[in-house]
């Protein structure tokens, strides 16, 4: 799940707004399975679908960039 993080001025604007995906990692330093979250609120249900597409949106323009990097 992605996570916003907001950096607040002290007037209480937003001045910057990113997200930021954790990976766990076992002793090795390798991927770990963790159990998939499970949204419950309709907040929390509204940011993973909002999660989702990010990641097919991200999945597709790498297939682009990869496409016009090996056509000759």
């Amino acid at each position: 799940m992605d996570l916003p993080i907001h950096q607040l001025s002290m007037t209480v604007l937003i001045g910057n707004s990113c997200f930021f995906t954790m990976v766990a990692v076992d002793d090795d330093k390798k991927p770990a399975h963790v159990t998939p979250l499970a949204p419950i609120t309709p907040d929390e249900i509204r940011r993973h679908a909002a999660a989702e597409l990010r990641k097919q949106m991200r999945r597709e323009m790498e297939q682009r960039f990869t496409a016009t990097r090996t056509s000759p």
